[in-house]
């Protein structure tokens, strides 16, 4: 595959981590308003939300080829992070808050990534 669809599998990795933080954000900050989308299906969902993101922008990121080394090991750390999230049970929060924390950082480097010749 070539370097834009290796870069295309790390966005939609990204993509989907995100959307789960989101989902879940919104269900702890208004319950009121998000709390019908918590049923028996929402914790597995969002797991395998995050574990597929993780693991596709973990592989993307990796067979990533001629970008700089920094911005690889960001994008691997980062997508490393989402992927053990989950074992962290009831403490995912803290990972999650790293990860929301360095998002811009890491939306910065797929544009920066995407604007290369």
């Amino acid at each position: 595959m070539a370097k834009r669809g290796w870069l295309i599998v790390v966005t939609i990795g990204f993509a989907l981590v995100l959307c789960a933080m989101i989902v879940v954000g919104l269900v702890i900050a208004d319950k009121a308003h998000f709390g019908w989308l918590v049923g028996s299906a929402f914790l597995p969902v969002i797991t395998s939300g995050v574990l597929a993101g993780g693991i596709l922008m973990l592989i993307g990121s990796l067979l990533l080829r001629g970008q700089k080394s920094w911005q690889r090991v960001v994008l691997i750390l980062w997508a490393l992070i989402a992927v053990t999230s989950p074992l962290f049970g009831l403490m995912f929060l803290l990972p999650w808050g790293l990860l929301a924390v360095s998002s811009p950082l890491i939306i910065w480097i797929l544009v920066a990534m995407r604007r290369q010749p």
